[in-house]
């Protein structure tokens, strides 16, 4: 009897651990749609100010508007279906009877420790062995064991799928895109001017008035085109257009909502949320389009969900968030609301002696394949790690300037073809990698008006593929460059 009342208490255990990950999934479930259910709802509202805006417009104007606002409802709308709840059941399947009944009729039957055992034991299935003389004819313990094991594991393997519905299904995997929610491939463009390295826009210059920034880190651009900027010792985010024209700014020194101390990180997700990493407040502010608060998450600490002077941020198609923790030397995982999925932290072990101390995560960004690649600032490199948060895939990248070679890398974007874009700082160029990190080519910024002491810090694509930097100069030479008009966002 014992044996049968283990068998039962394991598969009751069993059972319960099973039904318990079922509700956590539907709850997790549950929550991804509402959070996207609201993300639609955002941009719809959006959508609909900018037609609004346009009613003004006329002739070609209005019909690119009015096409434009199509693109976007029916972006939206398909959103919405694939969000449609679909009903699980958890259904009970009955012991096979005439199993038993084949058993019965073998001959009697006591528990045993024998070959199979262990089979018998991982399904739950009470320990039984027939015993029986091995003779000419005859079936023995053996052979009956192997046959029962076989009929009982896959007996219990056919039905087991039925208690597993909406449970063990591979979740989908959020990629990268170049631009959130821009519902258009964007392709990197090496240049758009004959002279490489000469920018065809310039913006930005040093200083606290609108449209000057003072040492800015992030930068991104939206699906609208907007190049939006972390002006980071201004203590403020700045929006301009395409063509470099100051269009709007929020934030300010502090601690509350809405409120910055030195942000760093930017970027913006499918429903045109800006998404702002405030490193020394040690935590993440997400807004509307318009600059308007919304939530906030993060404090710090070495927990889950908390951070030591987070640097970077990026967002998937799912709207996963990804923050580079730097002091805590590790990459975390949230949802959309700010919600704690998983991390991976970088040993502090250096084994080689090659590196020169521990990873520090700068740069972030999703690829096309769902995996998320890092800028390893001190050790000059890039890291590949697998979607999930599980393991390194790769590493690429030592100190110098030739090919394949880095200077203290920072940011990092990818387009929509998997090409893997890096901000070289030291070295004053942009490195372009193939979606495996196989070094393709380089583009030199080193042109008039720059010096070696104004390094690119981040880099974003515009819908049209063309390579937006931003530059950041050193904070004892900050007062000094704004006398010389340097401009710090450049567009080749």
């Amino acid at each position: 009897m014992r044996y049968f009342m283990q068998a039962i208490e394991d598969r009751e255990k069993y059972l319960l651990e099973k039904v318990e990950k079922i509700r956590q999934y539907k709850l997790n479930e549950l929550s991804d749609q509402m959070n996207s259910l609201r993300g639609i709802l955002a941009g719809l509202a959006h959508t609909n100010e900018t037609l609004v805006n346009c009613l003004d417009l006329e002739g070609v104007d209005l019909f690119v508007a009015k096409e434009k606002g199509l693109s976007q409802i029916e972006y939206f709308a398909s959103m919405y279906k694939s969000l449609q709840p679909k009903d699980d059941s958890i259904s009970f399947v009955p012991p096979n009877y005439d199993l038993i009944e084949q058993l019965k009729r073998q001959c009697d039957v006591m528990p045993a420790s024998m070959s199979g055992m262990h089979s018998l034991q991982s399904v739950g299935y009470p320990l039984a062995l027939p015993m029986s003389s091995s003779s000419s004819g005859v079936t023995t313990s053996a052979d009956l064991t192997r046959s029962m094991n076989s009929r009982i594991v896959n007996y219990y393997d056919n039905n087991h799928s039925i208690m597993s519905l909406g449970l063990e299904v591979a979740p989908q995997r959020g990629i990268g895109q170049a631009i959130a929610g821009y519902w258009l491939s964007v392709s990197l463009k090496p240049t758009r001017d004959p002279v490489p390295g000469v920018p065809v826009l310039s913006f930005a210059r040093e200083g606290q008035d609108e449209g000057q920034v003072s040492r800015p880190w992030g930068l991104c651009v939206d699906r609208d085109g907007n190049i939006i900027v972390a002006d980071r010792r201004n203590n403020r985010i700045q929006i301009f257009s395409n063509e470099g024209k100051f269009k709007s700014l929020f934030g300010s020194k502090g601690t509350g909502p809405g409120e910055f101390d030195l942000p760093a990180g930017i970027t913006t997700d499918n429903y045109g949320r800006i998404i702002v990493i405030d490193k020394d407040n040690h935590r993440v502010q997400i807004f509307t389009p318009s600059g308007q608060f919304i939530l906030k998450f993060g404090s710090f600490g070495k927990e889950c969900g908390q951070f030591q002077y987070p640097w970077d941020v990026a967002v998937n198609t799912l709207g996963n968030i990804a923050v580079t923790d730097t002091r805590n030397h590790r990459i975390q995982l949230f949802t959309g609301d700010g919600t704690y999925i998983t991390k991976f932290v970088f040993e502090g072990a250096n084994p080689t002696k090659m590196l020169k101390g521990p990873t520090t995560p700068r740069g972030v960004c999703f690829t096309t394949s769902g995996h998320i690649i890092i800028s390893d600032f001190e050790n000059h490199r890039l890291i590949m790690i697998d979607g999930t948060l599980s393991r390194v895939i790769c590493a690429v990248g030592r100190e110098g300037s030739g090919n394949s070679e880095l200077n203290r890398p920072s940011g990092i974007v990818t387009d929509d073809e998997g090409r893997i874009i890096v901000a070289d700082s030291k070295n004053h160029r942009v490195m372009v990698f193939s979606a495996d990190l196989r070094y393709q080519w380089a583009v030199d910024l080193k042109s008039p008006g720059l010096d070696d002491k104004d390094r690119p810090s981040d880099v974003a694509l515009t819908p049209e593929g063309y390579l937006v930097v931003l530059f950041e100069t050193l904070p004892d030479t900050a007062r000094d460059n704004a006398s010389h008009g340097k401009q710090y966002i450049k567009v080749y």
